[in-house]
């Protein structure tokens, strides 16, 4: 489905390339584990493909069921919507259907399904919001208020407390500037809708207040390595990051089977 998506802009070479580092990406291990990543992305990626080829209500039905697998899920109607709104500006006034903008609704019901769960379990709809502040401190913040404290707690625990320097902080500090890194650069080849989407989902998850998971996050965010993939044209630039990535990827997977905190 992925490889699928980006033919539908870049070349077999390219688009075979950006799915080799979603395979070589530290923390691409979780795609195994029972957790959300491989479904969400699965789900993520057939949306936007299905809303692209002009099937929108198939297309945001997959965004409704991420929505409903992850909360970020909703973001999914950012692309969504403006390829929706690509797609009407290039067609004659008398063929456009604005009508077709309903299926977004979709993707926000996937959300409010969720909620219908939380409501018939806790009786509030909103209980897992509670649970994410009380039990992980996590509440909606900025990225730089993220960086501050990662930061903060990576200095304070080298040297004396290695899971967590080496496992958590710095881990999450590489990904949250190696993703605003590459994508800088990579936006002006990339679609707009790819890199709003890029935008308001980093917007969200790397605003975390007590971020521990930004590895399986950014993971799962196709424009990401997608911009990986567009930096890395040249024979050497790919070998170059294939090897680095390789090697990132060993020792993150060392780090997870010792137990060190590696979420």
């Amino acid at each position: 489905v992925i490889y699928s998506l980006l033919r539908l802009d870049y070349g077999h070479e390219e688009s075979l390339r950006a799915v080799r580092y979603l395979c070589l990406l530290p923390g691409s291990f979780f795609f195994v584990a029972p957790m959300s990543e491989s479904l969400f992305l699965l789900l993520s990626a057939g949306c936007v493909y299905l809303v692209r080829r002009g099937k929108i209500g198939a297309g945001c039905l997959l965004g409704a069921y991420a929505a409903f697998t992850r909360s970020l899920g909703l973001l999914l109607f950012v692309p969504a919507c403006m390829e929706l709104v690509h797609e009407a500006a290039g067609a004659p006034r008398g063929r456009r259907r604005p009508a077709r903008f309903l299926w977004l609704l979709l993707i926000p019901a996937g959300f409010g399904a969720y909620l219908a769960v939380n409501y018939q379990v806790s009786g509030n709809p909103f209980q897992y919001m509670i649970y994410q502040s009380e039990h992980w401190g996590q509440n909606l913040g900025l990225f730089f208020n993220t960086a501050a404290y990662q930061l903060e707690n990576l200095l304070s625990s080298l040297g004396n407390n290695a899971p967590y320097a080496y496992g958590l902080w710095l881990p999450n500090l590489v990904f949250d500037f190696a993703a605003l890194a590459v994508m800088i650069p990579a936006a002006r080849d990339m679609r707009p809708s790819y890199t709003a989407w890029f935008i308001a989902y980093y917007f969200v998850a790397i605003g975390a207040t007590w971020l521990l998971s930004s590895p399986r996050y950014m993971i799962s965010l196709l424009p990401f390595f997608l911009a990986l993939s567009s930096l890395a044209r040249t024979r050497t630039r790919d070998a170059a990051l294939s090897a680095v990535l390789i090697i990132l990827n060993i020792l993150y997977a060392v780090a997870f089977v010792l137990r060190w905190q590696v979420w």
